[in-house]
């Protein structure tokens, strides 16, 4: 018979045992009273037939129900079985453990008492232990309920998916062992883990492995129970084994880089960033959300109204006020205009860039702080959406300085409050600025790295109710001052904003895997590699897995935590998804440190490597001409930049192609990178303020529309689009707002009123109104500007011709 990890043997009995054969069998028992004599009698005669000397350790877990009476007992009738007592219960595994050292013979097997196995399957199995290191039994036969079966394909699926194809059965405890091959293999887990611990270590050491089928008997009804809570603890143990052992086993070489490359790091991102972030910030609002949120600024800022944000003079409740109040604070210090509005954002970008730079280097060196900050600040997703005026930017702030903070608290022996109390104050300001998701996305990845990695550190009950009273305490007087004010907030912000739009997405749903091709395109440049990441991440190759540092493991639960819950949420929208992004920059920035610092010479300048960078730079050249001339094509740039840049990055792409294979992966992938900072920041200074334009109500509406708006006592209405930049740009309080199904509103606004200036989408129908409207009132096209169309509405006989041009 050969060994097979994959088809179980089924062995038979040998016709004689070699004379010399000698079998020590390890029994971990706890409280098993009811079945551990019969165990030890029909294991001695299942011994007596396959070995020449045998002994029978039982090793107690302090049982509570007179086991280890039994086992003397036993051992008083038999010279062969000895007792070892554990004073305090440790566990299976640290049972199993204390038998494995204690057995004396060169055969080493195991058997759970509990009744679930044959122990004459002995007699079978031992004789196989002389041509392989380790025998594995594999159950088999109908004993366990459809339940337990369920749980144990479950189970073991699990582990082959995590811990490799060879994990069969990984839990039977009916092994047998060489005892030269166990000091490689000795179990670390203390529950009942410990047996595929050492099934998963065996093969990774490249020991001779065979399977073989024996047989199952049914449990006590008693043992059922306690089997469900031990395969709960075996399931928490195989994920803990997983992430440190196999995911990232090594604690060493966690910081590389000293303090030159933390200067250097430093203000090079500082100035990178910087020029990507804030240069040219002044262009047209975009709208719903750029208009939106400026204008609710600058109506706090003109009421005096710190607590109630309010929008077209009403209530707005959809967001809490910490964005509105920076937005005020800038128009005080800047005036009102678009870029002092988008300096918030932006500045919170460029925060975010620089705190992931300090707090990495921390944790990681400032080698792979400074690969990770330009990963973050050479994402085009992340750059582009810190430039708009969304509230998602100061989220992403809060957000990382929160967990960062956090990791920080838990890393020591004991919890750091100092860190900790930090981590609750930026958590406070996150839910003043779009509410309870900054609790959500920090509290579960915390708290699976605490558990995951055994941190004696991590937050008990205690310590996380001081966060909840000093977030409470930071953020909850607004809350309250709000429900007083508005009773009606509770259920408006909290139940319809966030728990319903959750689980109905009435606002823009999109299916499970939208966020897929949105972090393809917003991850660019590092997507290009997404698949070598991915490799890299997630291989069993133990000279690969020694490359990722432990410490990087609880930004991949950042990341994958931010990215599960906003795909479960049924309303989406990309720049949700922005939280994450610092953390998939430190995951890509530990492999950009690979690939260009730690891997070998020869694997460096190799084929594959030189492939990669190649590529990547290929794509990116490209890109650039692409908006390069796309500019041209928006009217942005003269013919002649067009044509400079473009042979630039022709030139570029065209070095990179075909030299390449003779240019070093490092040079190729630093090329690579100055291409996306000039390709970002050309789309940042020409494409998106093209593109803000023509979809702004009023920039270029026309000399006849500004002649207008300068005119006192002209009342300006929005019809059909909330379009903020209008009341924004024309800072003023009094600009009335009417949806489509409010026609009869919007015309006893307008018959009050000698003049006024009416701002509605260009598809609308305008006879619409005026027909609503009557004879009485005039109605004069004046221009189109972006998605809008102007109007002007007098009353007849009064009318002044506006712009030389009238439509009846």
């Amino acid at each position: 018979m050969d060994a097979s990890p994959d088809t179980p043997l089924r062995p038979h009995a040998a016709a004689s045992h070699p004379a010399q054969r000698r079998v020590s069998l390890v029994i971990g028992a706890r409280d098993d009273a009811n079945t551990i004599a019969r165990a030890i009698s029909e294991a001695a005669d299942a011994l007596g037939q396959s070995a020449a000397d045998y002994e029978i350790v039982v090793v107690d877990d302090a049982s509570a129900d007179g086991t280890a009476d039994i086992v003397l007992a036993a051992a008083r009738e038999n010279d062969r079985v000895r007792l070892i007592r554990l004073p305090v219960s440790k566990g299976y595994g640290a049972a199993l453990r204390a038998g494995l050292a204690a057995a004396r013979f060169e055969l080493v097997a195991t058997l759970d008492p509990s009744g679930r196995y044959d122990p004459a399957d002995l007699a079978d199995v031992i004789p196989l232990a002389e041509r392989h290191d380790m025998v594995a039994g594999e159950r088999e036969g109908g004993a366990e309920t459809p339940a337990s079966r369920l749980c144990s394909f479950v189970f073991n699926t699990l582990a082959r998916l995590l811990l490799g194809p060879g994990m069969r059965d990984p839990l039977c405890g009916l092994r047998v062992y060489r005892r030269t091959c166990l000091a490689a293999i000795a179990p670390e887990s203390s529950d009942g883990f410990a047996p595929a611990e050492m099934l998963s270590t065996a093969r990774k050491v490249g020991l001779s492995v065979v399977n073989v089928s024996v047989s199952q008997l049914p449990p006590s009804a008693a043992g059922r129970a306690a089997r469900w809570r031990e395969r709960c603890k075996t399931t928490g143990s195989l994920l803990r084994h997983w992430w440190l052992r196999e995911l990232f086993p090594s604690a060493d070489n966690e910081r590389v880089g000293g303090r030159a490359w933390f200067w250097f790091g430093l203000v090079l991102l500082a100035l990178v960033a910087g020029l990507q972030l804030f240069s040219n910030l002044h262009y047209p609002l975009f709208e719903p959300d750029e208009g939106r949120y400026a204008e609710i600024a600058r109506e706090m800022l003109s009421s005096g109204d710190w607590i109630v944000p309010r929008f077209y003079g009403g209530p707005y409740l959809d967001k809490p006020p910490l964005f509105y109040w920076l937005l005020a604070g800038s128009f005080r210090l800047f005036g009102v205009q678009d870029s002092s509005a988008r300096l918030v954002p932006a500045t919170a970008a460029w925060l975010t860039i620089l705190a992931t730079f300090f707090f990495v280097s921390r944790a990681l060196g400032a080698r792979r702080a400074l690969m990770a900050g330009l990963a973050l600040v050479l994402s085009l997703g992340f750059v582009v959406a810190g430039r708009f005026l969304i509230l998602d930017s100061l989220l992403t702030l809060w957000v990382a300085l929160a967990l960062f903070t956090a990791r920080e608290a838990i890393q020591g022996r004991r919890l750091r409050w100092g860190w900790w109390c930090a981590s609750a104050v930026c958590c406070a300001l996150g839910l003043l600025t779009k509410g309870p998701v900054a609790l959500v996305l920090l509290a579960p990845p915390v708290f699976a790295y605490g558990w995951l990695m055994r941190s004696p550190g991590r937050p008990r009950f205690i310590a996380w109710c001081a966060y909840l009273a000093l977030v409470a305490a930071i953020a909850g007087p607004w809350y309250a001052a709000m429900v007083a004010r508005i009773p009606k907030f509770a259920v408006q912000f909290l139940w319809n904003h966030h728990v319903l739009r959750f689980f109905e997405g009435v606002n823009h749903p999109e299916p499970t895997w939208y966020y897929v091709p949105v972090l393809l395109l917003a991850g660019l440049p590092c997507s290009l590699v997404l698949v070598s990441y991915l490799r890299f991440q997630f291989s069993r190759r133990p000279e690969t897995a020694v490359q990722r540092p432990r410490a990087s493991g609880f930004f991949l639960l950042w990341a994958a935590w931010c990215l599960a819950f906003f795909s479960a949420a049924s309303c989406k929208l990309p720049p949700y998804i922005l939280p994450a992004f610092p953390a998939l920059a430190v995951l890509f920035g530990v492999y950009l440190d690979h690939l260009v610092f730690s891997l070998s010479r020869a694997a460096v300048l190799g084929d594959a490597g030189r492939r990669r960078a190649r590529f990547s730079a290929a794509v990116v050249c490209l890109g650039g001409v692409l908006i390069t001339w796309s500019g041209w094509l928006l009217g942005t740039e003269a013919a002649w930049e067009t044509f400079c840049e473009s042979a630039l990055f022709a030139g570029a792409l065209a070095g990179v192609w075909f030299l390449g294979r003779k240019i070093p992966s490092p040079v190729v992938w630093a090329v690579c990178g100055a291409a996306v900072f000039f390709v970002t920041f050309e789309a940042n200074r020409e494409i998106v303020p093209a593109w803000a334009d023509s979809r702004s109500p009023l920039p270029d509406a026309g000399q006849a529309a500004e002649q207008l708006l300068r005119e006192p006592g002209v009342h300006v209405i929005v019809y059909g689009h909330e379009w903020g930049s209008v009341p924004f740009y024309l800072n003023r309080d009094d600009v009335e707002h009417f949806d489509v199904d409010t026609l009869d509103r919007l015309t006893k606004s307008v018959r009050k009123h000698e003049r006024t200036l009416l701002v509605y989408k260009r598809e609308q129908n305008i006879d619409a109104i005026r027909k609503t409207l009557g004879p009485e009132m005039e109605i004069s096209a004046i221009g189109d500007a972006g998605r809008a169309s102007l109007a002007v509405v007098e009353r007849r006989g009064q009318a002044a011709r506006v712009g030389g041009k009238r439509r009846r």
